[in-house]
């Protein structure tokens, strides 16, 4: 255990793995830490960092993402720039083996990415369709349905290190929701969720509360009654849950958590763990128990865990 150190000022976001942390910086820069066994944090060593460390010859970084083993960048001209592992294909430059890239690459054929987000060991990308609206673009692992190209082979044999269009997904998009996971999820404008990949113990939404549930392509989001919502403003992934902030109108700025997945460690926020999931978003009880968590302004989610944050600061996390 280390003790908390000042990253930097003027933090403007951050993603984290199970081994390490990056940042942007208000002025573009990338700071990162942690574990770098496969260059992951992109000082073209594999030195494990207990400080931050700025990535060599990144600037003007709007977005970073980080896997297992790798990270990617999205700056500000809409290139995108991934090292680190490349055993399944997700730093995206052409190449699948055991030489991981220690140093940022710029992923062939980019120009125009609006948002990314990283799986396990996947990396997507939202690009501008030509006619308008938003397509998605993946690469590295399918294993479990990660590029939401219509399959989920349960094994490597359809791993790409070139990025291949996702199949099925309306145009509407808005952003991916935030998190780690061998599964991504797009917000709409509509205010509904589509999410692929790996959905064990309901964190999929779909209904299905199976450890092995998986899709290769896009579900819907739901909650209780297989309806669909409409007012999602932000939302975030774990391991086994999906969560999101629902705009219910009553004080602008301020809204209702819901969540569904596993709740062995009562990462559902409804008062108990317990074996049993759920299958589709129910809300999450506010603090102290009465009434729901209707007050967010900000949440993020770990692995087995989720923290919330009120408009005074007051932020409360439950789960492992």
């Amino acid at each position: 255990v280390f003790v908390p150190t000042l990253v930097a000022p003027s933090i403007t976001q951050m993603s984290a793995s199970d081994g390490h942390t990056c940042a942007v910086t208000a002025a573009g820069r990338v700071l990162c830490w942690g574990d770098n066994a496969n260059g992951e944090l992109g000082d073209e060593t594999t030195t494990r960092r207990t400080t931050p460390i700025f990535v060599p010859g990144i600037m003007n970084a709007r977005k970073v993402a980080v896997g297992t083993d790798h990270t990617c960048v999205l700056r500000l001209d809409g290139s995108v720039w991934c090292w680190g592992a490349r055993n399944n294909g997700q730093v995206g430059d052409g190449f699948i083996g055991t030489t991981d890239m220690r140093t940022p690459t710029m992923v062939p054929g980019i120009d125009d990415a609006s948002d990314i987000t990283t799986g396990v060991d996947s990396t997507c990308v939202l690009r501008p369709l030509g006619g308008g609206g938003t397509r998605v673009q993946c690469w590295g692992t399918n294993q479990f349905g990660d590029l939401c190209i219509g399959t989920a082979p349960g094994n490597t044999s359809e791993d790409t290190a070139t990025p291949v269009d996702a199949i099925g997904l309306p145009t509407d998009i808005v952003e991916f929701l935030e998190g780690f996971a061998n599964r991504a999820c797009v917000r709409l404008s509509s205010g509904g969720v589509r999410c692929w990949g790996f959905g064990g113990l309901g964190s999929l939404g779909n209904g299905d509360t199976s450890s092995s549930n998986q899709s290769g392509g896009p579900v819907v989001l739901t909650q209780a009654g297989g309806t669909e919502p409409t007012n999602i403003v932000y939302g975030c992934t774990g391991v086994f849950l999906t969560c999101v902030l629902r705009d219910d109108g009553a004080t602008p700025g301020e809204h209702e958590v819901w969540c569904t997945g596993a709740d062995d460690f009562g990462q559902m926020g409804d008062g108990v763990a317990a074996t049993s999931t759920n299958g589709r978003l129910d809300f999450v009880l506010a603090p102290g128990g009465v009434g729901r968590f209707d007050d967010a302004v900000a949440m993020s989610c770990g692995r087995n865990s989720v923290c919330a944050a009120r408009a005074d600061g007051a932020t409360f996390c439950w789960g492992n």
